[in-house]
């Protein structure tokens, strides 16, 4: 029955299947491009590739196809998506930083050497777009990577938590879309359908997870708007004189705080308030509570040898403990329900940073809870 399916053929419906897969993935983009200017240069990276899989229809044309010149105009209009992904890639490690005059300027030397090889016709040209496509691409992936750690330091110095605000898959995703790059000059320095088939399965792969990805990211410098806004001292904001002295004991001034009134006051917010139920618990909201200025906190905070993150998330676990500590034999709840009642937002995170501190796993923790004395010797 399939006896006369080859891989040309098979090449063929999967250049069909990316060409509508991306089709329809601008379709379904087009809907939240006006979320934040990530979505948008998604949006418009998903629409320039989905032009490029429209454009490979001239490969139906077996007098076209028999011309090394068109499959080398092929390759080199292909390398002008380069800059779109970059640009996607950037603008999640640094937002607001890409603006389109900006990816214009970067477009403008990719789009140059279609006329040139057009004019000029020589493969120097086609080795020459792809080591300057290949060296954007790698100063693309070392730029996303150092800026990824340093968001990451800012992440645990500021936020209890991290889901859907990490960078890390941005940056992995730069190395993946690297690597597709040199995949895509392995499949089509000689051009092959098994190549063909390969490249085309791939990229319907990595961008369907970056678009998932994109569409679940909350953009750090919307959520860093609030403290880039904040006073950086609250405590030397002049106050009206009054000579109600009580009612502002709490408000610590930052010249005059002591590591032990910060302590006093982060105790009272901690132990007795219990702000880090909050799952989305800041280092503004901290400061506020405490009444001093962010600066000041972090500093006691990193001088206990913890960030922020590790510091909220420890509250977190021991209030865990206490919860499975607290649990009847015949009590049934689950680690989603626990982790949500230690003011975890995500299970992941639970499990992470309780294996983290208490050198075994919740579901571990609980069930050497409900062992017999007798089996923990």
């Amino acid at each position: 029955m399939f006896d006369h399916i080859s891989f040309d053929t098979l090449a063929h419906y999967t250049r069909g299947m990316a060409t509508m897969f991306f089709i329809i993935q601008a379709v379904q983009v087009y809907g939240i491009r006006k979320r934040n200017r990530m979505t948008l240069l998604l949006f418009v990276a998903i629409v320039y590739i989905a032009l490029c899989y429209v454009k490979d229809i001239i490969f139906l044309s077996a007098s076209l196809m028999e011309f090394d010149f068109m499959e080398s105009l092929v390759s080199i209009i292909d390398f002008t998506c380069t800059p779109f992904a970059c640009a996607l890639f950037y603008e999640g490690i640094s937002p607001r930083s890409i603006s389109f005059r900006k990816l214009l300027l970067l477009y403008l030397p990719f789009a140059a050497f279609i006329p040139l090889f057009c004019l000029l016709r020589t493969d120097i040209l086609l080795y020459a777009d792809f080591a300057f496509s290949s060296l954007v691409s790698a100063i693309t992936m070392v730029l996303v990577t150092k800026n990824a750690k340093r968001y990451k330091k800012c992440l645990s110095d500021n936020y209890s938590h991290t889901k859907d605000i990490s960078v890390t898959w941005i940056a992995q995703y730069a190395v993946i879309y690297f690597a597709w790059f040199f995949v895509y000059s392995l499949c089509f320095y000689k051009p092959t359908w098994v190549g063909e088939v390969v490249y085309d399965l791939f990229s319907m792969l990595i961008w369907s997870v970056l678009c998932i990805c994109t569409r679940h990211h909350h953009i750090i410098a919307e959520m860093l708007a609030p403290l880039q806004q904040a006073p950086d001292d609250a405590g030397q904001q002049e106050e009206p004189a009054d000579t109600d002295a009580p009612a502002r004991e709490r408000n610590v001034n930052v010249k005059d705080s002591t590591d032990a009134s910060i302590a006093c006051a982060l105790k009272q917010c901690m132990e007795e308030e219990k702000l880090y139920l909050n799952p989305r618990l800041t280092l503004t909201e901290l400061s506020m509570a405490v009444g001093t200025n962010r600066s000041y906190i972090s500093e006691y905070i990193n001088r206990q040898g913890k960030s922020f993150y590790d510091y909220i998330n420890a509250f977190r676990v021991a209030e865990s403990c206490s919860i499975i500590d607290g649990m009847h034999a015949d009590e049934k709840i689950t680690m989603a329900e626990i982790a949500a009642r230690s003011g975890f937002n995500s299970i992941s995170s639970f499990n992470r940073n309780f294996y983290k501190i208490m050198g075994v796993t919740p579901s571990k923790y609980l069930q050497q809870k409900e062992e017999p004395p007798y089996l923990q010797l």
